[in-house]
């Protein structure tokens, strides 16, 4: 029998208190009130009753009122509440007022009795109903209908144990960046896709019974299905094209993560712990959506773990060092600055490869950190050499492409190597090429940003990529580091050489200095000075080292030149036309071959030469150019020489041709000439050349060309088979026609080959409407703009599956042979650089230790909700955490960072999904309740932070937690995110002058204090 409630007897009248006193304290243990004030404050003090009788005419207030008060703040949910009265009309009255049942005056003891215990069971079965269906609630999801984790789990296991041995599959579905449906749609529209995945998803217990399926949470679902490879994976793929087919304006897109259970008897929670580690790589891969689990998983999962467990304290203790690896002028072999490249110290595996911890860095977001710690210690060694008097070179530094996409980057940059009144020319920035093609329009700015404010930068790895030459034309950079991979064993003898060679002189003409870094050996070096290259680095020349050694390597050259030595230059035949110059060069002051014609008719002779001459065409014997020079030109271009001279003579300019000459040696070699025409008399025409040696570069320009030639079907392959689309559109009335696509467009498309060429296909038709209107105006720049103009623009492409392809198109205008203007677009596939960047912008808005967002992101957030509804009643929310300071005094840093993370799981676990929670930094943390309705819902969620940090103990016990909450009110206290902030921060600091572990709410006249 359950303990008997206390009841309430509230009447003023003390003789009816008298009787019923005599009725039920057998029963009951008894409390009375004889007025309507005093049953308020019993009711009201979290005294808990079993059963009220209030008299209908209760002093003060009749206990009608009291009933609708009591109902009105809830107070009576689990109390029954039987009414007495000595009136037959109040009967009625009271049951509709909410009254379980009537006591009529005077009492009739037994129906007295029968009635009040009637009453109590009542209440009692409707507490037992009550319980039962919270618990039935969560046993089941509300929106699918589907069991939820904790039953899905239990189903599970029974499941298995009856299966006994059977083979089973565990898999994890969720969609790919969910967020975006309810982002982009609204949560009513993400509901239904929800429900409709459901739906979806419970065809299995037809196709695979027995099977178990279940709403983890949010958009994740599990299954536990017998297992067949074949129909399993038959089933998934039926159900990607259901999505696909779900909603054309959005690309919904599968992971799921399958784990072969091997033994039936496995925990449910291991299973779904593999099968999630499944799905975390399949995770963007638009193709390959579902990925069995295996061992390696857990391996490098534990690895990276491992790294990302280890980086922060590391960073703390010092153990990221700097080695600096020396750069040397080839030209004067003479050391001209450096790189500065990172090592890890770690105290247990020694000196760790950056391979091993920089890919990590990069998807975690630590690469930040550890950047500005490199670029910091380079700008103190840089101050040091100055304050020494050391002839201090330029250090080039790493730049994490994650940098990039911060707009305060070159502010803040600059303000670091400032405050160490470094020239900022000491500071170089390398960037790998990757990194300038993944958003060359957003990096533009920032890159133009840091040369104006004087920052040297340097394009790494050039030529590694496919997208080389694009860049070079589209971002300006001060230096190219070339990729050495041309010269690697796999290239064609040869052929890495040629290529490097022309590398070389495109910069040059560029006048951009060329850098080569991974130079190993003499060969290598030797080649690179042949070809111009600028610098180089790598083991050949010295490895990486310690500052301390890099600085005493340096030191041992001896002092270093200002700037460094001079290339000798070509020789300019422009500066050889004044009457001393041509003495100068003709008494062989200079090594270049130069020499005097005289050209009559189709007869040239050779008048004088300079000893250059003589040395350039390899003899010193006269006889070969006593009669007409031009028998000495092989016979096939010989008219191309007649010609350069009548050039020259007719327009008095300089005129330039290339030929062959068969040497003495019988060796055919080739030169170029540069003709100026100085006088004319008679017909006789005078003329001075300079010669060069042409045959090493026309060697290589002619077998470019003959392998040009020879590779005709390659390139035409290549074409039809490279991985961008190339698509050909001419714009009639039926709209944009496609004339020619690539395989690779009519991918993007959808279509195979045959799928494509079977009907007449309009590029308008792969569009939305907003798209292929913007689509229209920037291709008609290409109409009304100069010749040569290229549009380039990204947008989202509907494929015929039903799936949204994002392509970065450039175009330019071409005419047809009958001068029709066709579009010719380059089309690159970059959904997963969009992906990419959203998961780099979402980095740059959260708090690295506990994962909620930072200051900027919680700004953004709230300023975003605020202004879409900036009527709604929503709560902001300051929380500082009590003498924090003394977690981290007593017990150190790691646990004062352990203490922050488990504030910001608190919060996580207590709020909503679609509650704002941020760490401002330091222990102070901020949340943003949308649609809070009214103040007393803030208060009470103020209330219950405080209660749940204050039961949070660490340390055995040793250290408690507590925290003091400031809240405002959108829109009394603000309309703003400052204004918010300003008067919840008001609050906090109320809360804190009240004694601390409390909250404030703020108002216009006063702050309403609770604990």
């Amino acid at each position: 029998m359950p303990e008997p409630g206390v009841l309430l007897i509230a009447d003023g009248d003390e003789a009816s208190r008298a009787a019923l006193r005599g009725l039920f304290h057998d029963s009951y243990p008894i409390i009375e009130a004889s007025c309507a004030s005093e049953a308020l404050a019993y009711l009201e003090n979290g005294q808990r009753f079993c059963a009220v009788v209030l008299d209908a005419e209760l002093p003060e207030q009749s206990g009608f009122d009291v009933l609708q008060t009591l109902r009105e703040r809830g107070t009576l949910a689990q109390t029954a509440v039987l009414m007495t009265t000595r009136l037959r009309e109040h009967e009625a009255a009271a049951l509709r007022a909410g009254a379980d049942d009537i006591l009529a005056k005077p009492f009739d003891p037994e129906l007295a009795r029968a009635r009040v215990d009637c009453a109590v069971a009542g209440v009692r079965l409707r507490e037992v109903l009550l319980r039962n269906a919270q618990l039935e609630a969560t046993q089941y999801d509300e929106l699918t209908g589907l069991p939820s984790k904790g039953r899905f789990f239990s189903d599970t296991r029974a499941m298995l144990d009856a299966q006994g041995s059977a083979p089973y599959v565990f898999v994890r579905f969720d969609i790919d960046r969910f967020q975006l449906v309810n982002s982009f749609f609204g949560e009513a529209e993400g509901n239904r896709l929800l429900r409709f995945i459901a739906d979806d998803l419970r065809r299995a217990q037809t196709h695979f019974p027995p099977c178990t399926i279940g709403r983890i949470e949010a958009d994740i679902f599990c299954l536990c299905l017998p297992f067949d490879r074949s129909a399993v994976e038959h089933f998934f793929i039926r159900i990607r094209a259901s999505l696909a087919a779900y909603n054309r304006h959005y690309d919904i897109v599968p992971s799921l993560g399958l784990y072969i259970i091997e033994d039936n008897g496995m925990p449910v929670e291991q299973m779904y712990n593999r099968a999630a580690l499944a799905a975390k790589h399949a995770k963007g891969h638009y193709i390959d959506v579902m990925r069995y689990y295996d061992e390696t998983m857990s391996a490098a999962l534990i690895h990276e773990q491992t790294v990302t467990n280890e980086m922060n304290p590391a960073l703390a203790d010092g153990q990221f060092i700097i080695y600096l690896q020396p750069k040397y002028h080839l030209g004067t072999g003479m050391p001209d600055g450096g790189e500065a490249l990172v090592r890890w110290q770690h105290p247990k595996h020694g000196l760790v490869s950056p391979d091993e911890f920089i890919p990590i860095f990069e998807r975690n977001g630590f690469i930040l950190q550890l950047d500005h710690y490199v670029w910091r210690q380079v700008c103190a060694f840089l101050r040091a050499r100055l304050d020494a008097g050391d002839a201090v070179r330029p250090i080039s530094v790493n730049v994490s492409r994650v940098n990039l996409y911060n707009t305060q980057f070159c502010t803040q940059l600059t303000a670091l190597v400032d405050s160490y009144q470094l020239p900022r020319s000491l500071l170089q920035l390398e960037l790998t090429e990757t990194a300038y093609t993944e958003n060359p329009a957003v990096l533009r700015d920032t890159l133009n940003s840091l040369r104006n404010a004087g920052f040297t930068i340097i394009m790494d790895d050039f030529g590694s990529g496919y997208s080389s030459l694009t860049v070079l034309k589209d971002v300006k950079v001060d230096a190219l580091k070339l990729d050495m991979r041309f010269l690697s064993p796999s290239c064609e003898e040869g052929r890495g050489g040629n290529i490097l060679s022309s590398v070389v002189r495109m910069a040059k003409r560029l006048g951009i200095p060329t850098i080569a870094e991974g130079v190993n050996s003499a060969e290598q070096a030797e080649l690179l000075r042949s070809v111009g290259c600028d610098y180089a680095q790598g083991y050949y020349f010295a490895h990486p080292m310690p500052m301390k050694d890099y600085v005493e390597h340096v030191r041992s050259f001896g002092r270093l030149p200002a700037v460094p030595a001079p290339e000798p230059a070509l020789l300019d035949v422009d500066d050889l036309w004044t009457p001393d110059a041509l003495l100068r060069l003709l008494s062989g002051g200079i090594v270049s071959a130069v020499s005097m014609y005289e050209f009559y008719g189709d007869d040239i002779e050779l008048l004088r030469v300079n000893p250059g001459f003589w040395e350039l065409v390899g003899t010193s014997d006269p006889a070969p150019f006593l009669n007409n020079c031009i028998d000495i030109v092989l016979e096939e271009d010989r008219a191309a020489v007649l010609q350069c001279f009548r050039t020259a003579v007719e327009t008095g300019g300089v005129s330039v041709c290339d030929y062959r000459r068969r040497l003495a040696n019988g060796e055919v070699r080739w030169f170029n000439v540069r003709l100026k025409h100085l006088r004319s008399a008679g017909g006789r025409h005078l003329l001075c050349g300079a010669l060069n040696d042409i045959t090493r570069h026309k060697s290589a320009e002619l077998a470019a060309v003959a392998r040009i030639e020879s590779q005709r079907s390659y390139f035409e392959q290549l074409l039809r088979n490279v991985p961008c689309g190339i698509v050909q559109c001419a714009v009639d009335s039926s709209g944009m026609r496609i004339l020619t696509a690539n395989v690779a467009a009519m991918r993007m498309f959808g279509f195979s080959q045959d799928e494509f060429n079977a009907e007449a296909r309009f590029y308008d038709r792969y569009l939305h409407p907003e798209h292929f209107e913007m689509l229209t105006l920037e291709l008609q720049k290409l109409l009304t703009g100069p010749t040569g103009t290229t549009v380039i623009f990204d947008y989202p492409m509907l494929s015929t599956n039903g799936s949204t392809v994002w392509v970065h198109n450039v175009s330019q205008l071409a005419h047809l042979e009958t001068g029709e203007p066709v579009f010719q677009c380059v089309l690159t596939d970059i959904t997963e650089q969009k992906r990419i960047e959203q998961h780099y912008a979402a980095a740059s808005q959260r708090d690295q230790l506990t994962g909620l967002y930072n200051r900027r992101g919680f700004e953004m957030q709230v300023s975003a909700r605020l202004a879409e509804d900036p009527h709604s009643v929503s709560a902001f929310l300051l929380l500082d955490l009590d003498d924090f300071k003394s977690a981290n005094d007593t017990f150190g840093h790691l646990f004062g960072d352990e203490v922050l993370a488990q504030a910001g799981r608190i919060l996580l676990s207590m709020l909503r999904k679609n509650d704002i929670i941020a760490r401002f930094g330091g222990d102070e943390f901020a949340v943003f309740l949308p649609g809070c309705c009214d103040c007393s819902i803030a208060q009470k969620r103020a209330s219950e932070i405080c209660t749940a940090f204050s039961d949070y103990t660490a340390n055995g016990g040793d250290f408690s937690l507590t925290c003091s909450v400031g809240v405002a009110l959108a829109p009394f206290h603000g309309l703003t995110f400052r204004q918010l902030y300003h008067n919840a921060d008001h609050a906090l600091y109320r809360a804190k002058c009240a004694g601390k572990n409390q909250y404030s709410l703020c108002a216009a006249d006063h702050a309403v204090a609770g604990q």
